[in-house]
């Protein structure tokens, strides 16, 4: 990964972001390098520890959605709007579990 800054703090500051941004969805997060492991491409080059707040990035990533409409018996409508559960939460949820069947 690559990023650009006029100076070394908006481009650490960048890199952070992307960081972020680039990891916020995955399910299995790659391991932190060791510092004193990264080889370095060209003379000149040098490393720099960047870190990333994915709770802050998951909140940057907007989810595009779909309006679905579906049908359900009667007295489970009933039952689930006494309670306020979310429809689209629950079909959601559901429909995630199962694609990971």
């Amino acid at each position: 990964m690559v990023v650009y800054g006029r100076d070394e703090k908006e481009a650490v500051y960048s890199a952070n972001e992307v960081l972020g941004l680039v990891l916020a969805n995955r399910r299995n997060l790659p391991k932190a390098s060791i510092i004193k492991d990264v080889s370095l491409p060209k003379k000149g080059d040098y490393v720099v520890m960047i870190t990333a707040d994915l709770e802050a990035a998951k909140k940057e990533i907007k989810v595009a959605t779909v309006k679905k409409n579906t049908t359900i018996p009667a007295d489970l409508n009933e039952e689930a709007m006494e309670r306020g559960i979310n429809f689209s939460k629950v079909l959601a949820d559901a429909l995630r579990k199962k694609l990971r069947e």
